[in-house]
């Protein structure tokens, strides 16, 4: 994720929000309602600055779907240098598109050995993290709010044996309290439909 430099030694958004020139992305963290807060890394005259900027919930909702996606990767490579349950996940968002009004995300993952299950399928337990992380984010980069979990509810249809994989999240509902989504689980190695999931997020 990039910005660009200033002549006063500064990351700013000028511009584009990614304009890809001199500024790498360093970190990426939610801070309650003001959004995400990114700190920037880069080199200026051999040596180094580390930036914050805060983004207000008006920033978020006016990325264009690129800037979503870099903004949303950033964090979730954040998460896979983590100790915590996300970093297993091995989620990237590749695509965001709008169908008829519908916001729809296109998550792409792989499996390895830490998300199997007794019989070297994809772990139903992880299958349940991978649709609500997917639609979590899907939530917050069009809210611009923290976001929380209410419901999830996940039917698996067949057994996951692939070593590709993609999940399909669509907005179905956008209100001021609640989001309501949906999402679909696909072996990308055979196009097979192996899961479905539908969700409902707080956002505030």
């Amino acid at each position: 994720m990039y910005g660009k430099v200033r002549s006063d030694g500064q990351c700013a958004l000028m511009g584009s929000f990614l304009d890809r020139t001199h500024c790498l992305i360093y970190n990426c963290k939610t801070s309650g309602h003001h959004g995400p807060t990114i700190t920037y890394s880069y080199r200026w005259k051999s040596w180094c600055i580390m930036s914050e900027i805060k983004f207000t919930d008006d920033t978020v909702l006016s990325m264009t779907p690129e800037e979503k996606i870099d903004l949303v990767n950033a964090r979730l490579a954040e998460d896979a240098a983590g100790d915590r349950f996300n970093s297993i996940l091995g989620l990237r968002l590749a695509e965001i598109t709008e169908d008829g009004g519908t916001p729809r995300f296109t998550y792409t993952f792989d499996i390895d050995p830490i998300k199997m299950n007794l019989y070297d399928g994809l772990h139903g337990g992880l299958v349940c993290g991978e649709f609500d992380v997917a639609m979590g984010f899907a939530v917050f980069v069009y809210s611009a709010k923290k976001t929380a979990t209410a419901s999830l509810t996940v039917d698996f249809l067949r057994a996951a044996n692939g070593e590709h994989y993609q999940i399909a999240v669509d907005l179905d509902h956008m209100g001021r309290k609640l989001f309501h989504a949906s999402a679909r689980l696909y072996d990308t190695d055979n196009g097979e439909l192996c899961a479905t999931a539908v969700a409902t997020f707080s956002v505030s």
